[in-house]
């Protein structure tokens, strides 16, 4: 959603008493009973005017003005500390993680709140996000053509697009794809248009984005045009945690009701709103005001509140390896090439292992160093590691307590055979293309 950059959790944080994402400078003028009502009024005239829900701006008005005759501020001096609390509290009437009440000092404000960036700013900002790859951190395709996706930010497609597109297009021929968005906290819809237009082969209707006090509904829609392939025929995986937020659970949720993902992972925590800053400098105030609300067009509705739920609900930590066993699972069914088969079938087992970790014991892995044939097995750190001639050692991964694969050429597997003190006698080597081969003990 639009201005939406932090996750709830920075939210939460800035809400408790002396944890802020502000400055550490200034608290604030010592505040007295009259300043605080002052505050109360600028901030909920504001709600009134500009909040999504009207008739919860002004529950949010007459929880504040119901604390403050009760004297509930009473012991409160400091202006960030005040703010903090209204936070709270306006959160209590409705659990909106995109609303804030913010304190500047004097300083920030002159320098950064309530001034247009100039050149110089806008230089900088560029610069910075180009060196985060404009939050774009890992593409890469995996066993059984499955691309995986992991962005932590919906960056403006006006910087971004570029690099989407690479992203994308380096993907293009994958037959499922992972999208992994457990860290991203939200962003621009522009970006959001850009990415959900790769997924469908004709312009769709995603999202609708409704400003209330402005009267005004945008249709956010799909591209005619994308550059590349299109992955509208690719088998969709998004994984989900609590600090998905905002924008990416608006794409989570509209891929989700659309037909064209599973959701793997944990509930996120639910905002569905778009966001304006509105500055009230006499006082030193800034109001994240959530002004917009997303109505999508398969639902009818949003994810407020009570978040995106997953399809596959695992605990977020195991929501990768999850989705890609289902991946694959999904192509196995549906594959009817020999080859392809072969190849998804030789994939299963390291997946499901994936699921159950196995950890060998140390003594356990010096049992099989040795030498088998051509394959020198070697031990050192608590890992196994298996040497060819004139090739570099490749350390060995535990699929079950004598099973292993190497970490990045997994087209060969290594079965240790021990006899009863746990040395190994041979080995068994199977291969990607069928064959087997057993090896004996030197």
């Amino acid at each position: 959603m639009r201005v939406i950059t932090l996750i709830a959790a920075i939210g939460l944080l800035i809400a408790v008493p002396g944890v802020s994402g502000q400055s550490d400078g200034e608290e604030g003028k010592s505040l007295t009973a009259e300043a605080q009502l002052e505050i109360i009024d600028s901030v909920t005239s504001q709600l009134n005017y500009r909040y999504v829900f009207p008739e919860v701006a002004k529950r949010m008005e007459d929880r504040l003005r119901d604390l403050y005759q009760k004297h509930a501020y009473e012991g409160i001096r400091s202006t960030k500390e005040f703010v903090q609390a209204l936070t709270r509290n306006l959160r209590e009437v409705y659990h909106d993680w995109h609303l804030l009440v913010l304190y500047y000092p004097d300083s920030l404000f002159e320098t950064e709140i309530d001034q247009e960036p100039d050149e110089e700013e806008l230089a900088r900002r560029r610069t910075l996000n180009k060196h985060r790859n404009f939050s774009f951190r890992r593409v890469e395709r995996l066993p059984g053509n499955v691309g995986y996706l992991k962005f932590d930010q919906f960056v403006d497609a006006k910087e971004a697009a570029p690099t989407a597109i690479a992203a994308l297009n380096f993907l293009g021929n994958c037959d499922a794809l992972i999208i992994d968005l457990r860290d991203n906290g939200g962003g621009e819809p522009s970006m959001i248009k850009l990415l959900m237009s790769y997924f469908f082969d004709e312009e769709t209707h995603f999202n609708s984005l409704v400003v209330r006090y402005k009267g005004e509904t945008n249709q956010l829609r799909t591209q005619a045009y994308v550059p590349g392939p299109r992955l509208s025929k690719a088998d969709i995986y998004v994984l989900l945690s609590y600090d998905t937020f905002s924008a990416a659970e608006d794409m989570a949720y509209n891929l989700k009701h659309a037909g064209r993902a599973t959701l793997v992972g944990a509930r996120t925590p639910g905002g569905a709103h778009g966001c304006e800053f509105h500055n009230i400098r006499s006082l030193n105030i800034q109001v994240k005001i959530p002004c917009e609300r997303a109505v999508s067009p398969f639902t009818d509705s949003n994810w407020q509140d009570v978040g995106v739920e997953p399809d596959i609900e695992v605990p977020s930590y195991k929501a990768f390896d999850v989705a890609y066993l289902e991946a694959v699972k999904k192509l196995r069914e549906k594959a009817t090439d020999e080859d392809a088969i072969a190849r998804l079938d030789w994939i299963l087992p390291v997946l499901e292992a994936n699921l159950r970790p196995v950890i060998v014991g140390e003594e356990t892995l010096k049992g099989y160093v040795g030498e088998y044939g051509p394959v020198t097995t070697t031990h050192d750190h608590g890992s196994l590691f298996a040497q060819l001639p004139k090739r570099r050692p490749m350390k060995l991964l535990a699929m079950s307590e004598t099973m292993f694969r190497c970490e990045w050429h997994d087209e060969w597997r290594l079965e240790f055979h021990p006899n009863e003190k746990g040395i190994a006698g041979s080995v068994t080597a199977f291969m990607a293309d069928g064959r087997v081969f057993n090896q004996n003990r030197r």
